[in-house]
């Protein structure tokens, strides 16, 4: 009998792994370090565990993997980080996250690597200190409970992200001192312009800006030192300084802080395995060389 491990358990990996199971595909194995199915986007909110799902799609999918685990034709194992992998022969090494757990090395006729992206950090100064945090990050850990309400919030960087999550920590009761964005008003106007012939692109950014009315926003503006109560480096941080394209800096005082540039493709365990990227060899962005089958460059390894 076959053997196909998928890692990760975001909304790709998930369908992928139900799909097989369900057409009885040899054995199934779905890894992923999370607790739950559905990854870092169908992650589950505490503040509101009882809440209707916000899409039909996320709880069909849940359902159904649900339903294979259960009738034993897909062997999901939570918790689990795949560390290392051999292309020959194909296998992985994982890392059970818990106390105690031992590391296994899992042999597979065939990978699906659904790894998903993570976030870029563009490192600045104090930008370890605690209170400063990746936006992603800052709003995984809003949704596991961290209290926001009340709080000054200031998110800094470029990308959707970062409207995404100000649009969310403000519905949540915090208070948005500044959206400090590096992209010039003129670029993202010219973005807004190449969005006008996708309906569903309109309505996002239309129902965002709706959401941030009200909120300052400084154009072509990225951090350049988060500051402490004192000079110690493991000092909370209770400003941040920002700088825009003229040099001039403003000094931006709050609760938390949120940076983010974007997000880059997780890439780490398939050139692990030896997979190649993409021949772009100007944006440092490119993901995995594939075919029209999904396959990469290693043989039985798809993405």
């Amino acid at each position: 009998m076959s053997r196909v491990v998928v890692v990760g358990a975001g909304p790709g990996g998930l369908a992928c792994a139900v799909e097989l199971a369900e057409a009885g595909s040899g054995s199934v194995m779905l890894v992923d370090e999370g607790t739950a199915l559905g990854g870092q986007i169908w992650r589950r909110d505490v503040a509101a565990p009882k809440a209707p799902e916000p899409a039909a799609r996320k709880t069909q999918w849940i359902a159904r993997a649900e339903a294979q685990i259960k009738a034993r034709r897909l062997d999901y194992r939570a918790r689990h980080v795949a560390v290392d992998g051999r292309a020959d022969p194909l296998s992985l090494d994982l890392q059970p996250l818990r106390a105690g757990g031992s590391p296994e090395r899992v042999h597979a006729d065939a990978l699906v690597l659904a790894c998903g992206a993570r976030e870029r950090f563009l490192p600045f100064a104090g930008w370890t200190r605690p209170g400063v945090f990746g936006v992603g990050g800052l709003q995984a850990l809003v949704k596991q409970g961290l209290p926001v309400a009340g709080k000054r919030v200031v998110l800094a960087g470029s990308g959707p992200l970062l409207l995404a999550v100000a649009a969310d920590l403000r519905a949540r009761g915090a208070e948005l001192v500044a959206l400090a964005e590096q992209t010039p008003r003129r670029a993202m106007i010219g973005l807004g312009a190449a969005a006008v012939g996708q309906r569903s692109k309109r309505v996002q950014a239309a129902e965002l800006a709706a959401r941030l009315v009200g909120v300052p926003r400084l154009w072509s503006s990225w951090p350049v030192e988060a500051l402490g109560a004192d000079a110690r480096p493991d000092s909370p941080a209770t400003a941040l300084v920002v700088t825009d394209e003229r040099g001039r800096e403003r000094r931006l005082e709050a609760d938390y802080f949120g940076c983010g540039f974007g997000l880059i493709p997780e890439l780490r365990l398939a050139q692990a395995l030896g997979c190649l990227r993409s021949p772009e060899p100007k944006s440092l962005d490119a993901g995995l060389r594939v075919d029209a089958d999904q396959a990469t460059s290693v043989p039985g390894v798809y993405a």
